[in-house]
């Protein structure tokens, strides 16, 4: 007998993660995950090839094929990173890399948008709302600006799962969610945010639901599977989280911990918040949400310029809070996110001075990042107008015991990790079984098939510190915030 599963599929911005849910049990799911490169060929460009997805895809599906046996797969979600962006032909040909998230190069273009947006944002945008190096129309512009002949023989503007669905189906579409900035009530775009940059309606995909079926496996696609297999639409990793963190009421709250920090807060309310991504309400759904700039590409980038692996950067933090001192670390290594959005920002040690030691700068890190994680959430919070009663965590990183603890120390709240960190795959495999009909809705299939693990509690002892540092923390960005730009435009003298 072959096991019923939902095959769950998240193109993440360091790998893609595949996961079979199967659908015998109380949630069990088998996971494989492949990485791919991000290419910098410049300063502050960071670019991948959609080729690179759909091998991934190929592998994750061949070693969970050897490893579970044989599976009848009844249905597939999919979900991704976003703000990550390229343009294909019609016949669905990349003519761009996929400039991902992370990419600044359209930094100049973001700031035309938004100066000519900027007399009309609540009208435009019906309240706060910043066009940055990550919109897709400030890509669009790019593009059209410095590699004109990909923009003449452009067809459509894709997101990475809009990719891998187009890959699988033929069909080419996108949820309301993903587009980020160009899509209102109703999910129908915005015609007056589009015409501020003319030409860019003829780019973008028709709009399905999130949940819906975009179509079914054709017989020839790059994962091998078989034919007619119900695909749903899907939408972005951080809602992917969301059902898979099995968020079903007012006051839940998630972090997901990858190669960045992203937060969330479900409400059934608005209270629009400077810096905080507030989602058009969603089957009466409220989601406020934001994701910052380096979360683990934080921890990578520490062990790579210490010359350690992560676990060996883990085991010298935990050595550092035998003896900690005040030290901050600002996390911008790549400009930030939510809720500042400033992609001058820069990384820092603060406080260094002849007695720190390796394992003191490791320690920092991890809590510079939960400090971030701490300053979204709080603005969060206020965007949900109400106080947040649970947050669970997910992730890569919310494997790490240690950095758990630290996160809970610095939020002052207690974190609830999920039994399986993949949360997008597990989400992504919700939203195939809504589109399949097996499943009626995603708040019943997240009550149903989301498990929990230990919950880990703030430590009393740590508190006062980390309360403390965080203080600090946000005044040394207040005071460095002017300096950032003029230590950013010294190096391109």
């Amino acid at each position: 007998m072959r096991r019923a599963a939902a095959l769950g599929i998240d193109v993440g911005t360091t790998a893609v993660k595949v996961g079979l849910l199967f659908l015998d049990g109380a949630g069990e799911m088998e996971t494989a995950s492949r990485p791919y490169p991000t290419r910098r060929p410049r300063d502050g460009w960071a670019e991948q090839d959609p080729a690179d997805w759909l091998a991934a895809l190929a592998a994750c599906r061949a070693e969970l094929d050897a490893r579970c046996g044989p599976v009848e797969i009844r249905a597939i979600g999919v979900c991704s990173q976003v703000n990550t962006h390229h343009l294909v032909d019609a016949q669905l040909r990349p003519v761009t890399p996929a400039i991902t998230w992370q990419d600044l190069r359209a930094a100049p273009e973001a700031a035309e948008i938004d100066a000519a947006a900027a007399p009309r944002r609540t009208e435009l945008w019906g309240g706060p709302f910043t066009a940055d190096a990550s919109f897709s129309l400030s890509r669009v512009l790019w593009v059209e600006r410095h590699a004109p002949a990909a923009s003449a023989a452009a067809r459509w503007i894709l997101s990475p799962k809009d990719h891998v669905v187009a890959a699988l189906t033929g069909e080419v579409v996108t949820d309301a969610l993903s587009p980020i900035g160009v899509v209102g009530p109703g999910d129908a775009y915005l015609p007056d945010v589009l015409a501020l940059v003319p030409g860019s309606a003829r780019l973008l995909p028709p709009i399905r639901p999130f949940d819906a079926a975009a179509g079914a496996t054709r017989p020839e696609n790059p994962a091998g599977l078989p034919a007619g297999i119900p695909v749903s639409v899907g939408t972005m990793d951080a809602w992917g989280s969301i059902f898979g963190s099995g968020l079903v009421r007012p006051g839940q709250a998630m972090e997901v911990s990858g190669t960045s920090e992203v937060v969330a807060v479900r409400s059934d309310r608005t209270v629009p918040t400077p810096g905080v991504i507030s989602f058009p309400p969603v089957r009466g759904a409220h989601l406020h949400a934001g994701p910052t700039q380096a979360g683990g590409d934080s921890l990578s980038w520490a062990a790579r310029c210490f010359g350690v692996s992560v676990p060996e950067l883990l085991a010298l933090a935990e050595e550092g809070r035998r003896d900690p001192r005040p030290l901050l670390f600002l996390p911008h290594l790549a400009g930030e996110r939510a809720p500042l959005w400033n992609p001058d920002a820069r990384g820092l040690f603060l406080g260094i001075t002849s007695t720190t030691e390796l394992r003191h700068l490791a320690l920092a890190v991890l809590e510079g990042v939960a400090f971030s994680a701490r300053r979204l959430m709080l603005a969060c919070e206020t965007a949900a107008g109400l106080p947040i009663a649970e947050v669970r965590l997910s992730g890569g990183g919310s494997r790490s015991l240690l950095w758990n603890r630290i996160k809970a120390s610095a939020h002052g709240r207690v974190l609830t990790p999920l039994a399986s960190p993949d949360s997008g795959v597990l989400g992504a495999a919700l939203l195939g079984l809504v589109a399949a009909g097996i499943e009626p809705d995603l708040d019943a299939a997240g009550t149903r098939r989301v498990r929990l693990g230990t919950p880990v509690e703030p430590e009393p002892a740590e508190q006062p510190r980390l309360d403390a540092l965080y203080g600090l923390y946000t005044a040394t960005y207040a005071a460095l915030e002017p300096i950032f730009p003029r230590l950013v435009a010294s190096g391109d003298r």
